[in-house]
């Protein structure tokens, strides 16, 4: 079965020619449940692969305030659910604080990587002026998904099978400020996530577990 979860409206102008909101970049505005039944899989899913596979991605939704940068996109999750030989597929936007008001808007609001400057609402990342996408990083720890920006924001927590949106880390946001950068790890023998973040004021970078 393939069911449609959700359809966002677009506003990237039609005659926008930036390379990475076109072609194989162009931005999904839909998002789906599958199951097998409605996937073409080619030979055949080990019946022992049991778990998920997520990854995430940039998926603009409004037309972009300056030049585009393929990192400015929201944050959007792709999972691939595998168990007893059959696989699930889902993508989900993540919903973060700047996407809801994007679209309660219908505009951008935040600039992004190249054009700072042009912001003139507070923003997150290293100089305060992004919207938190959530698009760079997602990893899994303590049960959840956790799905952060490139220069830091405070992780988004979602549900590592339905991929529902359940909101920001409020324990990290208690304990950083700055939020969390994007590439961080954890430790598959302890469960320690180490990370990092490169806030505006002094030390400018922090290092935690």
């Amino acid at each position: 079965m393939l069911e449609i979860h959700s359809v966002t409206t677009l506003t990237i102008a039609p005659d926008n020619e930036n390379a990475y909101l076109n072609g194989l970049f162009k931005s999904n505005a839909v998002e789906y449940n599958a199951n097998s039944e409605s996937l073409t899989v080619i030979g055949e899913i080990p019946r022992d692969l049991n778990g998920v596979y997520v990854r995430n991605t940039h998926n603009q939704i409004h037309e972009p305030m300056g030049y585009y940068h393929p990192f400015d996109g929201d944050g959007m999750l792709h999972s691939a659910y595998f168990k007893d030989g059959k696989m699930a597929y889902r993508n989900r936007f993540v919903e973060t604080t700047g996407l809801l008001a994007e679209k309660a808007a219908g505009k951008s609001l935040w600039p992004g990587l190249v054009e700072p400057q042009m912001g003139a609402r507070r923003g997150w990342g290293a100089i305060g002026a992004m919207k938190d996408n959530a698009g760079t990083d997602v990893i899994g720890h303590a049960g959840k998904l956790l799905a952060v920006m490139s220069q830091g924001s405070e992780p988004w927590r979602l549900d590592p099978v339905t991929l529902e949106n359940l909101g920001p880390d409020q324990n990290w946001a208690k304990l950083l400020k700055d939020g969390v950068a994007g590439e961080f790890k954890v430790d598959e023998h302890t469960g320690d996530m180490m990370f990092m973040n490169y806030p505006e004021t002094p030390p400018y970078m922090n290092y935690g577990v």
